[in-house]
């Protein structure tokens, strides 16, 4: 990518002002933008959300910081539960009753780790957005 650039900027006249700027521009940004072609990653996923946050914020003119955070976060339309992940019972931990039945395991606190908290699924927000319903 950066030889084929190199090559294209020659050709272009130093009469075209314009596409000196364009030149420039990618110059002056050289790093940040040929690591795409090294790492594949984009900003896109940012700037979608970026674009959802300031829906929120056009539909409820003059919301506080706060409140539009709030609304952004916890809207209970698009709100999905957390996820947890278990430890397995220990060995000397018993889960038979006083008769010998077995009893339910029931996880301590302790026993449960947060994967995932709970929020607001940004794309499913980003759909009630465009279909009027938040």
């Amino acid at each position: 990518a950066e030889t084929s650039f190199e090559s294209w900027a020659k050709t272009i006249p130093d009469s075209l002002p314009e596409f000196q700027a364009v030149i420039s521009t990618v110059r002056n940004w050289h790093t940040e933008i040929f690591n795409y072609f090294d790492y594949r990653y984009t900003n896109g996923i940012v700037e979608c959300l970026n674009n959802t946050i300031k829906s929120v914020e056009r539909l409820g003119r003059g919301f506080s910081f706060e409140v539009l955070r709030a609304k952004v976060l916890f809207a209970n339309a698009a709100a999905k539960p957390a996820k947890y992940s278990y430890k397995k019972p220990t060995a000397r931990t018993s889960n038979t009753g006083s008769f010998g039945y077995a009893t339910p395991m029931i996880p301590s606190a302790e026993s449960r780790k947060l994967i995932c908290g709970s929020g607001v699924d940004l794309f499913e927000l980003s759909e009630l957005l465009e279909n009027n319903q938040l």
